[in-house]
């Protein structure tokens, strides 16, 4: 009973900073014309979701209007038309026409797309003007393009130098990829282990991320963000049943579960019925077999490599809002991959340092107890994100 308690607890004190907005992300394609300029601009349903507002077309219409200008010699350029597309599910496009009062002259693009909102809003935009396409990632800091002021596209030194840094800053601000590393140390307490663990993870995560980013496989992004929660609250799951010897994590994490399964059955849930019922049987089976295993080497590296696949996914989806240069798809997601590796690095090394410290501080009984208490609070995240992004 007092396991269940503490859960319940973890879960309320883990819902203000789990539902925390680190980054926003949206994209635009603009061709720019003698009299004006034509955009296409899209971003993502879970990202408003994220932010708590309307995701609905007129809602994001509404703030693209406001957010979105284009002008032409230091003159605002007038919208004349802001219609909705036909895109695919869970993504919201709208196709811009913006009319400007006589020929275009010294272009310039600004987005500032929920600014006043989203903490780090990120957008990619990507211009066709006078036969050649400029690229820019637009900030709060730099929110504006002009493409008189590209004299040349970047090399391939460049754009790996670029996508290697938003690669290692999509985990640093990824939240949920931050508490999954931190999950991943809980539950391998050797370096061995750590090690099979993290080359799984690593293996599964680059094959998702190449086959999303260059459009070969594509799925739904609610119900990968649903699945990451999910990796969470199992990893912490086992070290939560390790820390206290019984089966109360199970018990309480089947539960979730079975709600899960029948939110799909009523057709209430992102994850479909088969997502849902596997969820269930893989819940007892991993917790029990990590349990009984004799040894954890092989069952970690298979199970990191899954887990892997559905971050990768994750990491992905981020790139795709962001965007990969024409003609530099390749070099761009190689720096992309090796940012994410560099910034796992990092954080395995900075938090497997804190948890060395503690555990010579405190002792082992104390660090026991301390492991077994965040594991709870870990758990707890995890399954606040794999309801709120799977209802």
């Amino acid at each position: 009973m007092m396991r269940a308690l503490l859960f319940l607890l973890a879960l309320t004190l883990a819902a203000p900073y789990a539902a925390a907005d680190w980054q926003l992300r949206s994209w635009s394609r603009w061709e720019i014309t003698g009299d004006g300029a034509e955009a296409v601009l899209g971003i993502e349903r879970v990202e408003l979701q994220r932010l708590a507002v309307p995701d609905d077309v007129a809602s994001f219409s509404a703030e693209a209007a406001r957010s979105v200008e284009f002008s032409s010699a230091g003159a605002p350029c007038a919208l004349s038309a802001s219609v909705p597309q036909a895109s695919l599910p869970g993504l919201l496009v709208l196709r811009m026409q913006f009319r400007c009062p006589a020929a275009v002259a010294s272009p310039l693009i600004r987005v500032r797309l929920l600014g006043d909102i989203a903490t780090q809003p990120l957008h990619y935009a990507s211009v066709l003007y006078r036969g050649r396409v400029s690229d820019a990632l637009l900030t709060p800091s730099a929110d504006a393009l002009a493409p008189r002021e590209i004299t040349e596209a970047p090399g391939r030194l460049g754009v790996m130098r670029s996508y290697t840094a938003l690669g290692f800053l999509h985990i640093l601000e990824g939240l949920d990829h931050v508490v999954f590393l931190l999950c991943l140390l809980l539950a391998a307490p050797g370096f061995a282990r750590r090690a099979w663990m993290v080359t799984g993870f690593t293996l599964g995560h680059s094959i998702t991320l190449s086959l999303s980013a260059l459009g070969v496989l594509r799925v739904q992004t609610a119900g990968v963000e649903a699945l990451i929660g999910f990796t969470v609250a199992l990893l912490a799951a086992e070290t939560w049943r390790r820390a206290y010897r019984r089966p109360t994590a199970m018990w309480l994490f089947c539960a979730v579960c079975a709600v899960l399964l029948a939110a799909a059955l009523a057709g209430h849930s992102l994850l479909p019925l088969s997502a849902a019922l596997a969820l269930l049987v893989l819940v007892p089976a991993y917790l029990h077999l990590s349990e009984r295993a004799a040894s954890l080497h092989l069952l970690h590296l298979g199970m990191m490599a899954v887990f892997g696949l559905v971050h990768g996914l994750g990491f992905a989806s981020a790139l795709r809002s962001i965007g990969l240069p024409e003609g530099q798809r390749g070099w761009a997601l190689a720096g992309f991959n090796a940012g994410v590796e560099i910034g796992q690095l990092v954080l395995l090394g900075v938090f497997g340092a804190v948890l060395a410290l503690l555990l010579r501080l405190g002792g082992d009984r104390r660090a026991g107890e301390g492991a077994g208490m965040l594991s709870a609070l870990l758990c707890a995240t995890g399954v606040y994100w794999l309801v709120q992004r799977a209802l």
